[in-house]
């Protein structure tokens, strides 16, 4: 029992480690890159300026939480289509910045997203 229970919470403390921060928190660290960790609930493309790719955390549009946003001009470093993340938990690192209330990160390269298993 007591094997158990120890692997319980060293489990549940490797798993904390590996999420990082909540989206709840991350605009706390606003400007300091750090690793969030959420579930992508809504990828978007609109047909808009920039020709971004939003995934949003927490909510669909306009009501999600976190965003990290893939610009056009960076999409040339990406493989996968980003709507792969759709529905799954994910690590996303970078520079936390504040847009319209809201905490985001800006995705250049493939390596700031990890999928969580």
């Amino acid at each position: 029992m007591v094997r158990l229970l120890f692997f319980m919470l060293f489990s549940v403390g490797l798993f904390a480690q590996e999420c990082g921060i909540s989206i709840d928190n991350a605009l706390d660290f606003k400007g300091e890159e750090i690793t969030v960790c959420g579930v992508v609930t809504q990828v978007s493309i609109p047909n808009s300026f920039g020709d971004p790719t939003y995934l949003n955390f927490g909510g669909y549009f306009p009501n999600h939480k976190f965003t990290a946003v893939l610009w056009g001009r960076n999409k040339h470093n990406f493989k996968d289509d980003l709507k792969v993340y759709s529905g799954k938990k994910v690590t996303v690192t970078g520079v936390i910045q504040e847009y319209a209330g809201l905490g985001q990160i800006v995705l250049v390269y493939p390596d700031q997203i990890k999928l969580v298993e």
